[in-house]
């Protein structure tokens, strides 16, 4: 103890503390105050210290224990649990998506098969919506007569079309009339001098022939009239009805 009073003795700073403390104190600044009060700071100090140095050595001490600990390794029950517990989702996994992949399938087939039922029902309104040998189209006797000039393919399939449309309205869409028009390019609808108003076929495609297929005439020598057809059921004329 005398050494360590020795030593704050011997510091300036420590010194004027001790004078400071006695003074605010309020007490006569004896030989005997200045030592009592000199050995208080000491030990004051000295407790101070002790308790900092402990506290720097418990959590260096912590420090270094918890540095050169050695990862803790999994069991081989653990292991094996986490394995089982990963195949078990992964298969919980594959088996949702497969069964999600069924249920998309389901409704793509289902919403095939609806929508070619809802095209067979369209199909089989428009062809209801008219009698058989209803006129489409009639032109005057008057251009059947030999020199009168007739009338322009052109003139007479733009009127077919236009009666078409006035007469079905939406229950077709604007592709059957853009598909009869090509048509009408291929096999035009003239005035012959021996059978009248008739589409005449020109082209050997198929194709462009049969869209025309519920359009006649009235095979009267001197024609002057398309008309409608439709003497027979709609599933044999419903390209899309294939069961």
């Amino acid at each position: 103890m005398n050494g360590l009073k020795e030593f704050f003795g011997n510091i300036p700073m420590f010194q004027k503390q001790v004078e400071r403390e006695i003074e605010e104190k309020g007490i006569e600044p004896s030989e005997g105050i200045k030592k009592m009060e000199f050995s208080r700071q000491v030990i004051r100090n000295l407790v101070i210290g002790v308790l900092v140095v402990g506290i720097l050595a418990f959590v260096g001490i912590s420090y270094f224990n918890n540095k050169n600990q050695p990862p803790v390794t999994p069991t081989a029950t653990t292991a094996s649990k986490e394995s089982n517990q990963s195949e078990t989702s992964g298969e919980a996994t594959e088996n949702s998506s497969q069964a999600v992949q069924g249920s998309s399938d389901h409704l793509l087939k289902l919403s095939a098969k609806e929508r070619a039922e809802e095209a067979t029902e369209a199909f089989e309104s428009w062809y209801t919506s008219f009698s058989n040998g209803d006129g489409i189209l009639e032109i005057n006797k008057e251009l059947l007569k030999e020199g009168s000039g007739g009338t322009s393919p052109i003139e007479l399939q733009t009127k077919l079309i236009d009666n078409l449309k006035a007469k079905f309205g939406d229950k077709v869409s604007d592709d059957f009339y853009t598909g009869l028009q090509a048509s009408f390019n291929f096999n035009p609808v003239i005035v012959d001098g021996t059978k009248g108003l008739t589409i005449s076929k020109q082209n050997d495609d198929k194709s462009q022939w049969l869209r025309t297929w519920f359009l006649d005439t009235q095979k009267t020598e001197k024609n002057t009239k398309i008309v409608l057809r439709n003497e027979f059921p709609y599933e044999w004329a419903d390209w899309r009805n294939k069961g």
